[in-house]
């Protein structure tokens, strides 16, 4: 539980650092950033400690499926989180130009190689 909070708190000062030198869409992203950091938390933590207490009430598919929604949880929000991200680079025109040179620099760089 320590690890998770202290992985939440680098995450959450990064994201303050970014918000506050930023204008104000990156400021609109870092917000739902911010929530999504939040909901992993919930999952996280929280399901997590009710998923060991209902290790103590000896019902297995208590158990089991409050293990999947913490489980279940965690990952719907990490691939939220990424497509958040993804979709951020991709619609910005500097992310998606970045993007272009990146792949015409590869290419190039392919064929300088090819004897």
């Amino acid at each position: 539980m320590v690890i998770s909070i202290l992985a939440s708190l680098f995450f959450l000062f990064l994201i303050a650092i970014a918000y506050r030198f930023s204008d104000s869409i990156a400021r609109q992203a870092s917000r739902y950033m911010i929530g999504m950091l939040f909901m992993l938390a919930f999952f996280g933590i929280i399901i997590d400690m009710l998923h060991i207490m209902s290790r103590s009430l000896s019902i297995e598919i208590v158990e089991d499926f409050i293990g999947m929604v913490e489980d279940g949880g965690e990952h719907l929000v990490m691939s939220v989180m990424a497509w958040f991200v993804f979709l951020l680079f991709e619609t910005s025109p500097s992310g998606n130009q970045m993007f272009k040179d990146y792949l015409s620099k590869k290419s190039s760089r392919m064929e300088n190689k090819r004897p």
